[in-house]
């Protein structure tokens, strides 16, 4: 059934053209060849403006039916719409716009607005619901939504994502803290059809490191040799900072762990302890990033 409706909806966009307007040109190609020359007095131009106005009305819309490189063809189609209501439904022309009673100008002012309407229809197709980079298609243009997949039945991504995580950083005193903050600074992409949150990260050298820590496992005060991404793929860990912030984590959980350049209090504590939580052992994903450390909770979104 959903299929049967995206189908039909994508119909009416394009009905009006396929095969309606396009069947017109074809029984009418003399009369349409004589609109034209409104336009360019030459037989031959305007012959082959018809030529190329009914491949339009046939390829595109076919193209948007079939999902064939469809945004493409919805944006050519939106183009379309609105050159013919510029070269054609000129209400500007007629100078009767502000007369009484019957006016051309009125009736063609009419059929331009509708002509940027279905405009405005074909770029929705082209760009999406949401908030779709147009850059995505201007570097893809002839990529296909695949409009039928069940993937595009639910292409809608929900609302703007915010991730929590744990941030362990290094105030001016040399002191660490932890902070709880929030990856905010998503932004749609199509992957495969489909539109994703994607939270792009800074370009940096990196060393990835899968570390396991063994059951009682106890780290005692350390830094991190470099500012981390810490991903907790299974088990559960502990992190106490020097302010005595102490939190756990567990699978799908990750912290950035920043606490370089702390300066060993009278407790001996310096950067951070940690250690495992419960009878299995923390498995966890660190992405080294060889960049200098920043003195601010949260800097990361």
């Amino acid at each position: 059934m959903s299929t049967l409706i995206a189908l039909a909806v994508r119909y009416l966009l394009v009905v009006l053209f396929f095969p309606f307007s396009a069947l017109d040109k074809t029984l009418n190609f003399k009369g349409a060849v004589g609109q034209a020359k409104e336009l360019v007095a030459n037989d031959g131009l305007a012959t082959g403006l018809i030529v190329v106005g009914l491949a339009v009305e046939i390829v595109m819309p076919l193209c948007i039916l079939t999902g064939t490189a469809d945004r493409l063809a919805a944006f050519i189609m939106a183009g379309y719409c609105g050159m013919t209501a510029l070269l054609f439904k000129r209400f500007w022309t007629p100078g009767d716009f502000w007369h009484r009673g019957q006016s051309k100008g009125r009736d063609l002012f009419w059929d331009f607005l509708k002509n940027f309407s279905l405009a405005g229809g074909f770029l929705l197709l082209t760009f999406g619901l949401t908030r779709a980079t147009p850059g995505d298609f201007f570097a893809h243009p002839f990529a296909s939504s695949h409009p039928y997949t069940q993937a595009a039945m639910s292409n809608d991504p929900g609302p703007k994502p915010r991730v929590a995580y744990w941030h362990l950083w290094t105030d001016d005193a040399g002191v660490s803290h932890q902070a709880q903050c929030e990856l905010t600074n998503y932004e749609t992409k199509e992957a495969g059809g489909a539109l994703q949150w994607n939270n792009q990260q800074a370009r940096s050298e990196a060393t990835p490191v899968f570390t396991v820590q063994p059951v009682g496992w106890v780290g005692d005060w350390h830094e991190n040799p470099a500012p981390q991404w810490i991903v907790v793929l299974s088990g559960r860990w502990w992190i106490e900072s020097m302010d005595g912030v102490r939190i756990e984590q567990g699978p799908g959980e990750f912290s950035f762990g920043e606490d370089q350049g702390c300066q060993t209090d009278g407790q001996g504590r310096r950067g951070h302890r940690s250690g495992t939580v419960g009878t299995e052992p923390a498995v966890l994903m660190t992405v080294q990033l060889h960049v200098p450390p920043v003195r601010r909770a949260c800097h990361i979104a």
